[in-house]
């Protein structure tokens, strides 16, 4: 499961409200309605479950939670990094200990923080609650996975043992399950090589022209990516525009809502490749296990998706073939040619010849 895929269900769990947030969203650096309206929500239950802090703690996220609010407010507002930045601020103020930067580790850290904090004010709420030694404990270092989500997990621990193997009915208690999946990972992470936990390339390996070359290397294949990406985003917007003529969205209401999706879809879509040359010093062989693999097995039919359910009719022509061309432009340039060089026609041309 991706990151991604991981942070949309502990949003969920939070139950902040119904925002249908994407990848993209998560990822940036787009703003979106869905995550501007997230964000307020976030930052408003975060601030409300801050008086578990210290008092100064509790006045610095208090502030940073208006911000937030406030950018959010307003798509105008939000563009040009301004949400990102105040998000950014509103971790600090939860921990200034904080290097996070990008959207993604952001949004981790918050949502985890806003979990750890709920979990702090029951303890506070509980009669029999005792108080921490050492002053408050950092949300971060007590965020878990809220209940709603303890049936995810559980479905998650008996996929998991499955695929190792192990059998279920030994363990009667979720404590079993976790410690029989820890044994068998570790004996099978045991039985690999050395090397294949080791940096294929490690920092050091190469001297400083080879360091220069590789640089070079990844500035040549940074620009043809982006020039391939370029095209793939027009073909998908070609494709994308194409859906708009579908049957299901001849209502004006449902082609609008459409065209918006398709917008977020298209804006979403950045150019610019997310690897960076210090990680290939990092990449370790099990890292590279995966690219090797195909990205589809060439059986289609095991690949669904709702798109399918779309029928299409007549799309406008835009033209643009070079190996056809009407009947009627073909007869205007042929009878033009004969005009300019004085033929009256092969026709015509043919009949005198056989008089003669």
């Amino acid at each position: 499961m991706s990151r991604t895929a991981i942070l949309l269900n502990q949003i969920d769990d939070l139950r902040l409200g119904k925002f249908n947030l994407t990848d993209a969203d998560l990822e940036g650096p787009s703003i979106q309605d869905p995550f501007r309206e997230f964000c307020a929500a976030l930052s408003h239950e975060i601030a409300s479950q801050a008086a578990v802090l210290s008092e100064q703690t509790c006045k610095a996220v208090a502030a940073a939670a208006a911000a937030v609010q406030r950018t959010a407010a307003a798509e105008v507002d939000s563009k040009n990094g301004r949400l990102d930045r105040a998000l950014m601020r509103l971790d600090r103020a939860l921990d200034p200990k904080s290097s996070a930067q990008e959207r993604l580790p952001l949004l981790e850290r918050l949502v985890a923080t806003c979990q750890g904090l709920r979990l702090l004010s029951l303890q506070r709420s509980l009669p029999q609650a005792e108080e921490a030694e050492e002053g408050d404990p950092t949300p971060m270092d007590i965020a878990e996975p809220s209940p709603a989500g303890a049936a995810d997990v559980s479905q998650q621990l008996h996929a998991i043992a499955r695929l190792l193997g192990i059998q279920e009915q030994d363990c009667q208690q979720a404590g079993q399950l976790i410690d029989a999946i820890n044994k068998s990972v570790a004996s099978r992470m045991s039985a690999l090589p050395q090397a294949f936990h080791e940096a294929v390339l490690p920092e050091g390996a190469l001297s400083e022209r080879q360091v220069e070359e590789l640089r070079e290397l990844q500035t040549e294949w940074k620009q043809e990516y982006q020039i391939r990406r370029q095209m793939l985003i027009e073909r998908a917007k070609v494709l994308v525009q194409s859906f708009m003529w579908a049957d299901k969205l001849k209502d004006e209401g449902a082609r609008a809502e459409a065209q918006e999706a398709a917008d977020r879809f298209t804006d979403a879509m950045t150019t610019e490749p997310d690897v960076l040359l210090e990680q290939v010093f990092a990449a370790r062989q099990g890292d590279l296990v995966a690219i090797g693999n195909k990205a589809t097995s060439g059986d289609k039919s095991k690949f669904g998706a709702s798109v399918k359910q779309l029928v299409i009719g007549a799309v406008p022509d835009r033209g643009g073939r070079t190996d056809t061309a009407s009947a009627a432009a073909a007869s205007t340039g042929h009878a033009h040619h004969n005009r300019k060089f004085g033929h009256k026609g092969d026709k015509g041309g043919a009949k005198k010849s056989r008089q003669h």
